[in-house]
């Protein structure tokens, strides 16, 4: 009986089958895009572009760029600037100030010196001197639109005020307060007329500040004298109101006459004190002898005297108050004549000694090249700007 075939089992086929079955090779992954999104993309992206560039702050940003670039690297005219450094001197504030040098400051009046300097620069008598004689509107409009004197950063205005205020922005003194060096700069558009500009300011600021200088001298010396003739006319009045005291009441001096009877007084004290003994003495030993008599006439004229000078004593009470009224008026008079004095001599020295030198460390000098505009500086901070805003903004 032929045997039944047999079965093969589920697992036996299992790996049969997983034996034989061909291994796949893994792929690379792919995007796949289906046909409508394949026609949208471009569309899409076609929106965005137009959108973008049809943005206001998009347009505002690229406009502001270009104009950076068209101004700074085509219009922008170049400007010149020359520099000088110097001190100042003035040998009446030469002396040591503790105050300045306290505040860590140079302590010789270089630095107050420069300050005046400074000051004068910038200042509207400064820039009428200049403004006629350097022809400051015809120089400073020499630029380009946008920089030069009456231009759009001037709002195109056209007057003494405007001219003045461009001056300011264009000529200036910084000071080192520690060693009162004077830094002085001046931008123009030609390098010569910087140069003679920064000379031609130094020059008049010298000129002006010596001038002032003098006349404030000449003030404190004619207040001087003025309170020195002053103090010696009331001197001179003091002097006879008390000449004509001492007449009317006979005596010189009040004082010396009081202490000279006051003196005597005690004398006659003594005196009396001495007589006194002596006349006991002589009383008890010869109560008859005719020195008795002697010396009772030589103590009563000693009494005499001393009621005499007592009773002159309310007399120069009176007249002392008055005479040391007059007295001391003329003596504060007569110290404050030496004060005075002494005040108009030092005014006299200031006066001869009101100058002011200035010492150039560097004179002013002629550029050969061109400082200004920043050219790469102004375009590359305003290409950041612009792109903070955008990031910022959009």
């Amino acid at each position: 009986m032929p045997h039944p075939k047999e079965q093969p089992s589920a697992e036996k086929t299992a790996r049969s089958h997983t034996s034989h079955r061909p291994r796949l090779r893994r792929q690379p992954f792919k995007w796949r895009v289906r046909a409508p999104w394949r026609q949208i993309a471009p569309q899409l992206a076609r929106q965005g572009s137009n959108a973008l560039v049809s943005r206001p702050l998009f347009l505002a940003l690229v406009g502001a760029n270009l104009a950076s670039l068209l101004y700074f690297g085509l219009i922008a005219s170049p400007i010149y600037v020359s520099r000088a450094s110097l001190t100042v001197l003035n040998p009446t504030r030469a002396g040591s100030n503790l105050t300045s040098m306290l505040s860590g400051g140079s302590g010789d009046g270089t630095a107050e010196a420069a300050y005046v300097l400074k000051d004068y620069v910038g200042s509207w008598q400064a820039f009428r001197e200049l403004a006629d004689r350097m022809d400051l509107a015809r120089n400073f409009a020499r630029g380009d639109v946008v920089s030069a004197y009456g231009g759009v950063a001037g709002l195109f205005r056209r007057n003494d005020i405007a001219l003045w205020r461009y001056y300011r922005k264009h000529v200036h003194v910084d000071v080192d307060v520690k060693s009162g060096i004077a830094a002085v700069e001046v931008q123009a558009f030609q390098p010569e007329f910087a140069r003679r500009l920064a000379e031609t300011a130094l020059a008049d600021a010298l000129q002006d500040m010596n001038q002032l200088g003098r006349e404030q001298a000449q003030n404190e010396l004619s207040t001087a004298q003025a309170k020195t003739g002053d103090i010696k006319a009331q001197l001179a009045r003091t002097d006879a109101a008390l000449a004509r005291y001492r007449t009317s009441v006979g005596i010189y001096d009040p004082r010396e006459e009081y202490t000279s009877d006051l003196t005597l007084l005690n004398d006659l004290n003594g005196k009396e004190a001495e007589l006194k003994s002596q006349y006991a003495a002589v009383q008890k030993a010869t109560p008859a002898s005719p020195v008795l008599h002697n010396l009772t006439d030589a103590m009563a004229a000693v009494q005499g005297r001393m009621a005499a000078d007592r009773a002159r004593f309310p007399q120069l009470g009176r007249v002392s108050a008055e005479y040391e009224r007059l007295a001391g008026l003329r003596d504060n008079q007569q110290n404050l004549l030496q004060q005075a004095s002494l005040a108009e001599q030092q005014a006299m020295r200031n006066s001869a000694q009101s100058r002011y030198y200035m010492q150039l460390i560097s004179p002013p000098s002629r550029p050969e090249t061109p400082e200004l505009p920043d050219r790469a500086m102004w375009i590359g901070g305003i290409f950041l700007v612009t792109l903070l805003l955008w990031g910022l903004l959009r």
